[in-house]
């Protein structure tokens, strides 16, 4: 899977005016509305970046009809990990949710997106950042986890 390439790179927020960009994968198979999957890279929150996603796992998502956003986010000991990391895949949900990811992929792409099936996973470090991120909008709204029906 080594040659798998996202269809775009592009910035789902700007700190300090710094691009932090997500790269977007896209299905082929458009019949339906798509789900996505925001993908975080581990590395200890202080190296890594979006390259380092598991290609095979990008596949099968894409496989499955889903978009797959692997996206950066910056890394400790440069910022806290509350304000750097967190906040980041915090704000790439939002992203996603709001109709960012839907304004940027306008005129680049026929399909659509599911914007009530949007899911966050990770390994290691990014696996923390996801369950952190659920945990956190249980706290502010009554957000459910759902790993049926997808």
């Amino acid at each position: 899977m080594a040659s798998l390439k996202p269809a775009l790179r592009i910035p789902y927020k700007t700190v300090a005016d710094v691009d932090i960009p997500t790269d977007v994968y896209l299905p082929t198979s458009l019949s339906k509305p798509c789900p996505v999957l925001i993908m975080i890279h581990g590395g200890a929150f202080m190296l890594g970046s979006a390259s380092i996603n598991n290609k095979d796992q990008i596949s099968d998502c894409l496989e499955r009809g889903w978009i797959v956003l692997a996206i950066e986010h910056r890394l400790c000991p440069g910022v806290d990990l509350l304000e750097g990391p967190m906040a980041d895949v915090r704000d790439a949900l939002a992203w996603a949710q709001d109709g960012g990811l839907a304004k940027a992929l306008e005129g680049k792409w026929t399909g659509s997106m599911d914007r009530e099936r949007i899911m966050v996973m990770g390994t290691s470090s990014g696996g923390h950042l996801a369950l952190s991120t659920v945990r956190m909008l249980n706290m502010l709204t009554n957000f459910t986890l759902t790993l049926a029906g997808l």
